[in-house]
């Protein structure tokens, strides 16, 4: 696949980006050199705003290109073409308007150093905006909306502010070389809450301990006979009375982190409409670069749009919301996953180290789905708790954390875990990953 190559010293730059959520912010911008692309699957935008494009380019940039690729055309101004002095007069007195819309007496204008606010804009743009990561999302933004920025800029007017001015900061950014603030997705997402502090993720786990031994339906998942059994958790949290009280005895269980299982926290039907869903998505393989993972060998797809609007998903995700105390606007949307005979994911850890310093934060739970009864092979096994395997049994969830009681935000390293190859018949299963800030006003401003 080829395209178009950069242009250089002339009045248009062309920027083409494999950047998910810039490419998707401006995917209203045409370009003629990239009219032609087009996307093979209805859900290449999903895909690219999550961040396929980047983690599968193998695949998305050959069958997604409309949604992967993008550009900026900007003349050496960027935005409106800009005045060396005023020009345009409101009344018959040589008075003219001002930010606020008024009409006053022109401020001396020194041409110079409109030219020198303009010069400096462009090497701005092309020596910062254009080259820079923090800029990803605001290059196609970046303009002067207004024919008068370099002269209000040269005047200093960048620094002022009233609420009947512009606000030059953002309608004159390249003037005053404040494009950054034009980025819906800054800093002030990182002020989101935390749905956790040192001490709440034991104490989560520890109410839906309590709650099982109560058997009280409405405070377990809602489906009947859904036994909850913790197969690890700290040792501090254990007690003989304890153990009495729920049949359990002092070996039932590994002194580590949390790992529970759901007996039925799905029903049969749930399972069912959740296997169709992804068959009717389409699952695809997992890649790394351009080839076929070899670490990850099953195929998946996201439940996003329809799909996670879908009742039942809608139903299953509120359900997890009560278990676990976590509010939905922090969970990922489901991945419906496929395992071919022969096909495994070797170990791994959910937790990703980048999500420390983006709006959403880290994954701090992760809930894993058997969808259906695998004939042979295919458990889910945690190396570094002594070989701590499940087999996979239709509607049975796993839970577990991948960050630490104490620090929320740093990873723990005993919940690496992987997918053992199947070795008889096929394995559907389901994730679910939490996180500790909002994920899906994030991702639905495409901030991912």
């Amino acid at each position: 696949m080829k395209f178009p190559a950069r242009t250089a010293a002339t009045t248009t730059a062309l920027l083409f980006l494999a950047n998910s959520a810039f490419a998707h912010g401006i995917s209203g911008l045409q370009c003629p050199e990239l009219e032609h692309l087009t996307d093979n699957h209805p859900d290449c935008q999903s895909w690219s705003r999550r961040g396929e494009c980047e983690a599968n380019p193998g695949y998305m940039l050959i069958n997604c290109q409309k949604s992967c690729f993008s550009c900026i055309e900007s003349d050496v101004d960027f935005g409106e073409k800009q005045k060396l002095y005023y020009q345009d007069e409101c009344d018959n007195n040589g008075n003219v308007k001002d930010l606020e819309d008024k009409c006053i007496k022109p401020a001396v204008v020194d041409e110079l150093a409109v030219k020198d606010v303009i010069q400096q804009s462009i090497r701005y743009i092309k020596n910062e905006v254009m080259i820079h990561e923090k800029y990803s999302r605001v290059r196609s933004k970046c303009r002067n909306d207004h024919d008068m920025c370099s002269i209000w800029a040269s005047v200093g007017k960048c620094e002022m502010s009233s609420p009947q001015m512009i606000d030059m900061k953002k309608e004159c950014a390249p003037a005053c070389q404040t494009c950054e603030l034009l980025d819906e997705c800054g800093p002030h997402f990182l002020n989101s809450t935390n749905v956790w502090k040192p001490g709440d993720l034991n104490q989560m786990f520890e109410q839906i301990v309590d709650n099982a031994k109560k058997k009280t339906k409405e405070n377990i998942s809602g489906i009947e006979d859904d036994k909850v059994t913790a197969h690890s958790r700290p040792y501090h949290y254990h007690t003989s009375e304890e153990a009495g009280d729920s049949g359990e005895s002092d070996q039932d269980y590994h002194d580590g982190p949390w790992v529970l299982t759901f007996d039925n926290f799905l029903s049969s039907k749930e399972c069912d409409i959740l296997i169709s869903l992804g068959d009717q998505l389409g699952r695809t393989r997992s890649l790394a670069g351009d080839k076929y993972s070899s670490s990850r060998t099953s195929s998946h797809v996201w439940c996003t749009e329809s799909c996670d609007l879908h009742p039942t998903v809608r139903e299953i995700i509120q359900r997890i919301s009560k278990v676990t105390g976590v509010p939905e606007v922090n969970f990922e949307h489901i991945q419906l996953l496929k395992y071919e005979e022969g096909q495994f994911y070797k170990t791994h850890h959910d937790y990703i180290s980048e999500h420390r310093n983006m709006p959403e934060g880290v994954r701090i739970l992760t809930m894993f789905f058997y969808l259906n009864d695998v004939e042979d092979g295919g458990g889910t096994r945690f190396r570094k708790l002594d070989d701590l395997t499940f087999t996979p049994r239709k509607g049975m969830a796993l839970l577990w954390p991948s960050v630490l009681d104490e620090n929320p935000h740093s990873i723990d390293q005993r919940t690496s875990h992987e997918a053992m190859p199947v070795l008889k018949g096929k394995k559907y299963a389901a994730n679910l990953w939490l996180h500790i800030r909002d994920f899906r006003s994030v991702f639905d401003k495409g901030c991912m």
